[in-house]
C-alpha cells in the first residue's frame, strides 16, 4: 500500500512538471509518505537509491516535520543524509509552536512570565522563547542570531528537544555539538530549574521524563570527562575550567554546581581541579590554626608551615629577603583556602565579641541603656556582615538563581538570624515612657523581648559555624553523616513519641477522676501528659 501511495506521488509530480527536473524530487515526495506513515526503513531505501536527490533544504523542510512529531529514526536517517541543520534552526521558531509536547512550556510562560490564559500562550514568538530560555538557564540566550555554523545550531536544537522532553533527539543533537560538557551541563541546569517552577510539571510522565533526562546527560558528561582524564590533563583542565562567555563568565564546574549534578562534581577529575583552586599557589594543606598562626606572625610564610609551588619558590629565588617574603605573603592572602579560614576566624570573633556586649554592655538603666562605642563597634560589625548577605543575594538574583540560593537551608538560617538579630537590637534600646528624670532607663517589656531575641539569634550565629566546618576534611564529612542520620532518626523519634504519648494518657487515666476535669484543672492535666512522660525523670534529677 505504501508503494502505491509512492508510485501514485511520483506520477503526479511527473504530470506536474517534466521528468528531467522531477528525477530526484520523486524520491523525496516518497520520503514524505514515508514519514507520514512513520517508515523510516522505506524512507531509507529510497534515499539510498542511485536517483535520490541530495538537496540539503529539501532535506530540511521534512527535518522539520520529523522534528514535530518526535521521531527519532527518521531524524537520525535525515542527518544522516545531509539535511540542511542551520536552515533547520533559523526555523526553529515552529518546533516551539507546533512541537506535539508543548503543554508544560505554555505552562510555564503562562504562570511565569506573562499571567496569561492557556489559550493565549504563544510559543511562535521570538521574544518569549528568548525570555523563556533566558529564566531558565539564568543567561543571556538569543537563539536565532547563534545559528551562524553547524555546531551552534546542533546546540540550539539540543535545547529546543531538551525542553521538548525529547530525550533520544536531544541526546542525538548533544553527540554532533563542538562541546559536549558544555551542552549536557546547560540541559541540566534548565532541566533542573524547570522541574522546580511551580505549576509547570504535573504529570507523571513529565516527571519521569525530567529524571531520566537529568540522570542521563550527567553521566554524559562523565563519560567525557573519563575519556579527558585518561588521554590529557592539561586538555581536561582547560575543559573543566573553560569560561562560558554566553553563561554570565560560569566555567563548567560552576555550571555543574548551579545545576547540583554533584555525580560529575564528585568525579575525581573535577576534585583534584577543585583542589588546586582551593589552595591556588600552595601545595600544602593550610588549616584553620595555620591561617590565623601566619597572620598573627607574618613571618612564618617562610617557615616549612607553609609550602608554595615550585615555580613562585624558584621565580623569588634570586631576589632579596624582602621582596620573596612580599611575594609568598601576597600569594599565601590570595588563596581561596586561607581567604575561607580567615572569615571562619573572624566569624568566631564576631561571636565572641557580640556574646561579651550582649551580657555586659546591655542593660535596662544607667550607661548600659545608651550607645557607648562597644555597641557602635558590634553594630558597625554586624552591618558588615549584612551587607555581605545583600551582595550575594544581589549576585544571585542577577544571575537569575535566587531560587538556588534560597534553597539552601543555611541561607533560610542566615535570614531568621539577621531578622531576629535586628529586631533584638531595637528593642532593647527603646527607652520607657519619661517621668521627669534624666537617667536613662529602657521599657521592660520590650527590653525582656530584646534580650530573648538576641539570645536566640547568638544560638543561631554559633550553630552557624557547622555549616562553615563543612569544609573541613576532618569535621566535613561527620557533618554530612550526621544530616543524613536525621533522616532515619525523625522516623525512630516519631515511634518513640508514640510510645510515650500512650504511656502517658494511661499514666492519667489512672491517676484523675471525671470530677478533676474542671476548667480550671484541664489544661494542666492533658499538660501533664506530656510533662510527666517526657520531663518527668529530668525532674528527679534536678531534685536529687
Amino acid at each position: 500500500l505504501l508503494e502505491a501511495l509512492v508510485k501514485a506521488q511520483a506520477t503526479l509530480s511527473q504530470n506536474m512538471s517534466d521528468e528531467a527536473t522531477n528525477a530526484g524530487s520523486i524520491h523525496l515526495s516518497g520520503v514524505q509518505v514515508a514519514l507520514g506513515w512513520n517508515r523510516p526503513d522505506f524512507a531509507e531505501k529510497l534515499l539510498n537509491s542511485d536517483s535520490a536527490t541530495k538537496d540539503e533544504k529539501a532535506l530540511g523542510s521534512i527535518l522539520m516535520h520529523a522534528l514535530a512529531w518526535n521521531l527519532y529514526d527518521f531524524t537520525e536517517l535525515l542527518l544522516a543524509h545531509g539535511a540542511s541543520i542551520p536552515m533547520v534552526a533559523a526555523n526553529m521558531i515552529l518546533l516551539y509552536g507546533s512541537g506535539n509536547n508543548v503543554d508544560h512550556l505554555k505552562r510555564y510562560v503562562r504562570y511565569h512570565l506573562g499571567g496569561l490564559h492557556h489559550s493565549e500562550v504563544n510559543l511562535n514568538d521570538k521574544a518569549t522563547i528568548d525570555k523563556m530560555i533566558d529564566r531558565l538557564s539564568g543567561s543571556q540566550h538569543n537563539f536565532h542570531s547563534n545559528v551562524s555554523n553547524e555546531s551552534d545550531s546542533y546546540f540550539e536544537l539540543m535545547v529546543w528537544a531538551a525542553l521538548s522532553l525529547s530525550p533520544e533527539i536531544a541526546e542525538l543533537m548533544w553527540s554532533n555539538t563542538q562541546e559536549p560538557i558544555k551542552g549536557a551541563l546547560f540541559i541540566l541546569m534548565i532541566l533542573r530549574k524547570l522541574e522546580k517552577s511551580k505549576k509547570v510539571i504535573v504529570t507523571n510522565h513529565e516527571k519521569e521524563t525530567i529524571e531520566f533526562m537529568r540522570k542521563r546527560f550527567e553521566q554524559l558528561a562523565i563519560d567525557i570527562m573519563d575519556l579527558l582524564h585518561q588521554n590529557s590533563e592539561k586538555t581536561l583542565r582547560e575543559k573543566a575550567l573553560k569560561v562560558v562567555a554566553r553563561l554570565d563568565d560560569m566555567s563548567y564546574i560552576d555550571m555543574a554546581y548551579v545545576c547540583q549534578a554533584k555525580d560529575f562534581v564528585a568525579h575525581p577529575a573535577c576534585q583534584e581541579l577543585q583542589d588546586k583552586r582551593w589552595k591556588r599557589g600552595l601545595t600544602s594543606e593550610v588549616g584553620f590554626f595555620t591561617t590565623v598562626l601566619v597572620f598573627l606572625c607574618p613571618l612564618l610564610v617562610m617557615s616549612p608551615l607553609v609550602t608554595f609551588n615550585r615555580s613562585l619558590i624558584n621565580k623569588g629565588a634570586t631576589c632579596g629577603f624582602k621582596v620573596k617574603w612580599t611575594r609568598q605573603f601576597k600569594a599565601f592572602c590570595t588563596s581561596p583556602s586561607v581567604k575561607f579560614w580567615m572569615e571562619v576566624a573572624m566569624y568566631l570573633l564576631f561571636i565572641v565579641y557580640q556574646s561579651y556586649v550582649i551580657l555586659t554592655k546591655v542593660g535596662r538603666e544607667g550607661d548600659n541603656c545608651t550607645l557607648n562605642t562597644q555597641k557602635v563597634i558590634l553594630l558597625v560589625w554586624f552591618g558588615m556582615l549584612l551587607i555581605d548577605e545583600f551582595i550575594q543575594i544581589f549576585q544571585a538574583v542577577n544571575l537569575g538563581h535566587f531560587s538556588v540560593w534560597f534553597n539552601v537551608i543555611w541561607n533560610k538560617i542566615d535570614a531568621v538570624m539577621y531578622m531576629i538579630n535586628i529586631m533584638g537590637l531595637i528593642l532593647v534600646h527603646i527607652p520607657a515612657k519619661s517621668e521627669g528624670g534624666t537617667e536613662c532607663k529602657i521599657d521592660d517589656d520590650n527590653y525582656d523581648v530584646g534580650r530573648v531575641l538576641l539570645s536566640i539569634s547568638s544560638i543561631l550565629f554559633i550553630l552557624r559555624l557547622i555549616h562553615m566546618f563543612i569544609s573541613d576534611k576532618y569535621l566535613g564529612p561527620t557533618v554530612l553523616m550526621i544530616n543524613k542520620m536525621l533522616k532515619d532518626f525523625k522516623v525512630f523519634l516519631t515511634m518513640l513519641m508514640m510510645v510515650l504519648i500512650a504511656f502517658g494518657v494511661g499514666y492519667a487515666v489512672v491517676l484523675t477522676e471525671p470530677s478533676d476535669f474542671t476548667k480550671e484543672k484541664t489544661p494542666t492535666i492533658i499538660g501533664g501528659i506530656f510533662f510527666y512522660t517526657f520531663f518527668s525523670d529530668v525532674r528527679r534529677i534536678i531534685r536529687g
